[in-house]
């Protein structure tokens, strides 16, 4: 990661060169570099710069190879200001651009330098300091270079960031969200399902499709770490379910309850779970999130009105596929009735089908009693969507580049980025490419070698932080090199 780099670099090839006085047009210091790539190959244009502020103030721009918050003089800085810090330039804010001299073949490759300045009035004294955003650049050891700048995050980016950070792609704080499963227009059942209840006592299988949409997923993995019910009726009655399992799965799977506004039958009957079990399931994602007893009682009942259902192993969701919930319970040794029953929505009522759930249930439709749901394969369904409460947990973010062309025979080089990654974050950069008429799209790989020789590159960036952090990871500039 470009933040973790300490070694001793020439600096001194970003001279300091002092700047005439001109009126400012903003407030808040707002720092534009002209360029943030060099090549190392080409003498360069020089280090072109405008700073914009307070009308009147005094300003210090720094250059720095580390990021970190520093407050100072009651400004919080971006920059670590650490022993590498070289002061570049002294003036007042202006709307003019400023040229340094700028020896780009004197800096190593691929090492960001981060510039931040800080902008004081004098008559009030270095309490009235303000500090601008962060400007990054860096050196490359070829001739061309994409450059992506994240300034134009708050039009229509793809991601899930903090939007209120308009120079740079900045990671939301871990958080927690409640979703749930019922569609908007479904129906509630108002009567008994004890003979199809997935907590039969004498044995059931059941698998749930809850689709992304109704469970408000963005597209960014979440971990799922608590799944409740809500009983029927409200009655909780006590039970102790003897062996009980619940899996969790991503799911091809997305039933389609759009009504045709003629026939008022679903428009896609055949959208949703197949009767076979083993069909549902993407194959590989199955996670058994609990095995054991599960202890039902009354005083478990939350205020919301549900009731969580044991989850031992956390599921990560992907935020974009179906989710797929399986309960399993084993029949138990000594013969009863159902004690608890599942509150569900219908989310169509002319029609039994598409498939929001499927199960097979001890004594129902010719299905044995007892019943063992590891041996039963496939059971019939209905467009039954049982009431849940789910509880995720958000700890990434991510922004995906839009298309970035450049020309057929396209070598990429490794991506040079001016970010900040404190410790117990992470970054993770992947990249795909696409022929001209975009007939073949490459898979996201971490290596920018799977676009080498494509016209179109696009990049997706990960940010992940932990619950409790304070100081969030960004990125600033993304720099490509190409030959």
């Amino acid at each position: 990661m470009a933040t973790s780099v300490r070694v001793a670099l020439p600096l001194v090839a970003l001279l300091p060169v002092l700047a005439g006085n001109e009126a400012a047009l903003a407030q808040q210091p707002l720092l534009t570099l002209n360029q943030n790539a060099y090549s190392r190959q080409l003498p360069g244009p020089g280090l072109a710069f405008s700073l914009q502020g307070r009308v009147g103030d005094v300003s210090v721009l720094v250059a720095d190879l580390q990021t970190g918050r520093t407050r100072l003089f009651g400004a919080d800085f971006d920059l670590a200001l650490s022993n590498n810090v070289v002061p570049l330039w002294f003036g007042s804010p202006a709307a003019s651009t400023q040229i340094l001299p700028f020896w780009a073949s004197t800096l190593p490759a691929g090492v960001p330098v981060y510039l931040q300045a800080g902008s004081w009035d004098p008559t009030a004294g270095l309490s009235s300091m303000l500090a601008s955003n962060v400007e990054s650049l860096a050196a490359h050891d070829q001739l061309e270079a994409i450059v992506y700048r994240f300034d134009h995050l708050n039009f229509g980016a793809v991601g899930v960031f903090d939007r209120t950070q308009s120079s740079r792609f900045q990671a939301l704080p871990a958080s927690r969200r409640l979703a749930y499963s019922l569609p908007q227009l479904s129906m509630p059942v108002f009567q008994s399902l004890a003979a199809i209840s997935p907590l039969h006592p004498q044995g059931a299988r059941c698998q749930m499709a809850l689709r992304a949409a109704d469970l408000g997923g963005s597209g960014v993995n979440e971990r799922l770490t608590s799944v409740r019910w809500r009983p029927m009726f409200g009655t909780v009655r006590p039970e102790s379910l003897q062996q009980f399992e619940l899996r969790l799965a991503h799911s091809d799977v997305v039933p389609d309850f759009t009504i045709d506004s003629f026939s008022a039958l679903p428009v896609n009957p055949g959208s949703g779970l197949a009767v076979d079990f083993a069909n549902n399931p993407r194959s590989g994602t199955e996670v058994v999130g609990f095995s054991g007893t599960y202890s039902i009682q009354p005083s478990n009942l939350l205020p919301s009105g549900y009731l969580p259902f044991p989850l031992a192993q956390p599921f990560e969701w992907d935020g974009t596929s179906t989710l797929l919930l399986e309960t399993r319970t084993s029949p138990q040794a000594a013969p009863s009735v159902t004690r608890n029953e599942m509150a569900a929505n219908l989310a169509v009522l002319s029609s039994p089908l598409p498939n929001a759930s499927m199960w097979a249930v001890a004594g129902d439709s010719g299905q044995p009693s007892p019943l063992s749901p590891a041996a039963v394969a496939s059971g019939r369904g209905g467009s039954l969507v049982y009431d849940l409460e789910l509880e995720l947990e958000r700890t990434v973010s991510f922004h995906e580049t839009s298309w970035l062309f450049t020309h057929s025979g396209t070598n990429y080089h490794p991506a040079i980025l001016g970010s900040h990654v404190p410790a117990g974050c992470s970054l993770l950069v992947e990249f795909r490419g696409a022929t001209f008429d975009f007939a073949t799209v490459t898979n996201w790989s971490i290596s920018q070698d799977v676009a080498d020789g494509l016209p179109f590159l696009q990049l997706r960036i990960t940010l992940t932080v932990p619950f409790g952090a304070s100081d969030m990871p960004w990125v600033d500039t993304l720099i490509v090199p190409v030959s």
